[in-house]
């Protein structure tokens, strides 16, 4: 076994800063942020939204802005309060901790139900590649 270095921070020693160490940068925020907002439905709903021809176009458009809109909003939350804790803090420093509470509850739940949905498209995509329902027995 090596002694440590003389460099190396030992647990007994405070850390030299109390700001978290920034490790995740513009690009990965941007793409980590886009990947929520637009989510597993790219995928999905062009076919569902196929039969109703242009007018399908203009309703991505409108949601697309609807999208921008929401990622302009939580930039400036983040620089109003430049804080972790996103979605609960947000709602907790306009309403009170319960608001806060009920935010990130709503959202880590919702997170939940979309990976369901996201399962439920992957299963449609793989039933299309190998059909495996039909007349076979399980």
């Amino acid at each position: 076994m090596t002694a440590p270095s003389s460099t190396e921070a030992t647990a007994s020693e405070p850390a030299a800063t109390a700001t978290p160490r920034r490790t995740f940068g513009l690009a990965a925020a941007t793409a980590l942020v886009m990947g929520n907002i637009i989510g597993g439905g790219i995928f999905a709903l062009p076919a569902a939204v196929a039969p109703y021809g242009t007018v399908s176009l203009l309703a991505f458009l409108v949601l697309s802005v609807a999208a921008v809109l929401l990622a302009l909003l939580f930039g400036r939350l983040a620089r109003r309060s430049p804080v972790t804790g996103g979605l609960y803090v947000y709602p907790r420093d306009a309403f009170g901790p319960f608001a806060g509470f009920l935010s990130a509850w709503s959202y880590w739940t919702m997170c939940w139900v979309s990976i369901a949905a996201l399962a439920v498209a992957v299963v449609g995509y793989v039933d299309v590649l190998i059909p495996l329902h039909g007349n076979h027995a399980l």
